[in-house]
């Protein structure tokens, strides 16, 4: 096996998204394109993690360093999972790449991250603060859809407008803390407060 297709168009968006009960996946040690550490499938390079496996009962995971990128719905549906620390070499998610993480509780992000995708951080139910690193400077649609965050920190400049489905059924109550300078790009999508 050599690729694994993603197929948005459908219901099942990657090849093990939803599988509750895969607990690890393991690759033969012979493939030249793909590889397994502790269970969590990654490319042979390691520069980007695929898949961890939707039923890991792995409560914290700290994602190895010289990782670039996850991939889309890498995490997604684990319910195990509480915390994921993103070493500083991640640039780029995919999207729903920790949606449904439904106990999720604790995220560290990457510094150099670029973007937050569509869909990140979707029915994370137990994700009550979040801080957003000044690297990011686009937030897309429904990133923060039907979360628990209470506190959301945003540490970046954005040079072009925000989408109002970005924040579309998150808590109501939650408090926005963005530079002064984008305070009013946040208060034309985001119903709630915003604070400087």
């Amino acid at each position: 096996i050599s690729r694994i297709e993603s197929y948005p168009w459908s219901d099942c968006k990657t090849s093990f998204v939803g599988c509750t009960a895969l607990e690890s996946i393991e690759v033969d040690e012979e493939n030249s394109w793909m590889c397994s550490v502790d269970g969590v499938l990654f490319n042979k390079e390691r520069t980007w993690l695929y898949s961890y496996p939707a039923g890991s009962k792995r409560e914290v995971y700290d994602i190895p360093e010289g990782v670039e990128r996850i991939g889309m719905d890498a995490f997604a549906h684990n319910s195990h999972i509480t915390s994921v620390y993103m070493p500083n070499s991640v640039t780029h998610m995919d999207s729903g790449a920790l949606g449904y993480c439904k106990n999720l509780g604790s995220v560290r992000l990457s510094e150099n991250l670029k973007y937050i995708p569509a869909y990140t951080f979707d029915k994370c139910e137990n994700l009550h603060f979040l801080e957003i690193p000044e690297s990011v400077s686009s937030l897309e649609e429904s990133a923060f859809r039907w979360t628990a965050i209470e506190t959301l920190v945003i540490r970046g400049t954005f040079s072009r407008e925000l989408y109002r489905s970005t924040f579309m059924a998150m808590n109501e109550d939650a408090v926005i803390y963005v530079k002064k300078s984008e305070i009013e790009k946040f208060q034309k999508v985001f119903s709630g407060t915003v604070l400087p």
